[in-house]
């Protein structure tokens, strides 16, 4: 079964998107995946060993190379991405609705329909498309192009809310919203499957466009629990991005810790004058971000793991229903999991449905958090229980291995009662 996995972001090891699509497609066979992705990463970033075979269709060379904007992506090309490509992502990370709008109308001039992409699907033949859907609206119309053209069905996943929380401000976002609201609409009238990240978006998109929605979360590697170990000096430990004002959350949680308690956080951000110097005033231990066997021994060594989330409307709209890649992986560690932010988005409303974790309403006044985290550091025990409990339910419930093999089976039985 050969599977064509369309997103934006290509699959990673350390990029929250493209490592669920890894844990996702783990019980796949590496010669059957092929990726097609817009937003190229470094070496370091993009794993280039996990699919068989990849496509870039970059905007930059959309502007460039009108003729040929599309072409297979190599290892080498992964070790050699130029300085102005990178610069242009950085402008499409800047989602103002303006350029929004803009590269919006880019992809409607349809130059991706090139002699060299239809070779490459011809090539690897995929047979199903697994849409990791966005923001870009583009990239809608290229999946019901494939699938139309090839004769092949796709299912749809969704790990991030755009069209039903969000809130917008100014005219061209509002386009821009309607656009890819609509563009949603057209996908979902031909998916033949439809997933996401957690239950709260699977109703919510259930009743927006009266389909049936899956829960297809991310998941982890069952592992063996770490002891818990009391010391002299709590460790609390984020580790994440700090945008979406995740890093004016963490800097006030910082200032109302009890003492012998620290804040790390890593990050792979690059962080402003500004932010560093809040980080410093709050008392923020500010690290590079880990991967790898230094990220797991990172969150073993910590008495608590953070999650945080804005609690600003306009941020608060965007995280309603996205539940954070990493609350698995904190589980899996067998550590308490302590959520700050407001009490109704979803990675809050999850840890305190299953009881997994301990959740600070950021609404609440400091005098309340302040005591809530002085009883909660010295109560060892009741440390040492969620830790114990956070991973027996990881274990039952983010499985890695039982997770992908389901969603293999179910793909499987798709193509055969197409």
């Amino acid at each position: 079964m050969n599977v064509l996995i369309v997103s934006n972001n290509a699959v990673s090891k350390v990029l929250n998107n493209g490592k669920t699509q890894e844990n996702i497609f783990n019980s796949f066979q590496k010669d059957n995946l092929y990726q097609l992705f817009v937003r190229p990463q470094s070496s370091d970033l993009m794993d280039m060993d996990f699919c068989d075979s990849y496509f870039l269709i970059h905007e930059k060379e959309m502007i460039f190379r009108r003729s040929n904007c599309g072409s297979i992506f190599t290892k080498n090309d992964c070790q050699h991405i130029s300085k102005d490509v990178k610069k242009y992502d950085s402008l499409v990370r800047i989602r103002s609705g303006f350029s929004l709008i803009i590269r919006e109308m880019l992809w409607l001039l349809r130059l991706w329909r090139t002699k060299s992409l239809s070779a490459w699907l011809e090539d690897i033949k995929p047979q199903i498309i697994f849409f990791d859907a966005g923001n870009l609206g583009g990239l809608h119309i290229l999946v019901r192009h494939i699938s139309n053209k090839m004769n092949i069905p796709y299912v749809v996943y969704n790990s991030d809310d755009y069209i039903i929380n969000p809130k917008v401000s100014g005219l061209f976002s509002y386009f821009h919203k309607s656009y890819i609201s609509y563009q949603y609409a057209k996908t979902y009238k031909e998916s033949k499957e439809n997933y996401c990240i957690n239950k709260y978006m699977c109703d919510s998109y259930a009743t927006r466009f009266n389909k049936k929605f899956n829960v297809l979360t991310n998941s982890v590697e069952v592992e063996s629990p770490q002891k818990y170990t009391i010391k002299n000096v709590t460790v609390i430990s984020y580790f994440g991005g700090i945008h979406l004002n995740r890093w004016r959350m963490l800097a006030r949680l910082s200032k109302l810790l009890p003492a012998n308690t620290i804040l790390n956080v890593y990050t792979f951000n690059n962080l402003s004058s500004e932010q560093n110097k809040v980080f410093a005033d709050a008392g923020v231990v500010l690290k590079e971000g880990l991967k790898g066997a230094e990220l797991n021994k990172a969150i073993i060594e910590s008495d608590i793991l953070l999650h945080v989330e804005s609690d600003d409307e306009i941020n608060k709209s965007l995280t309603m229903l996205s539940m954070s890649t990493k609350i698995p992986e904190y589980l899996m560690a067998g550590r308490l999991v302590l959520g700050f932010g407001p009490e109704e988005v979803a990675s809050m409303r999850f840890l305190k449905d299953n009881e997994v974790g301990i959740v600070l309403d950021s609404l609440d006044a400091d005098e309340k958090i302040e005591e809530n985290l002085k009883r909660l550091v010295l109560d060892r025990k009741s440390i040492a229980e969620y830790s114990f409990a956070a991973h027996e339910f990881a274990s039952n419930n983010f499985d890695k291995q039982v997770i992908s093999e389901d969603f293999r089976k179910s793909l499987f039985k798709l193509l055969i009662n197409k």
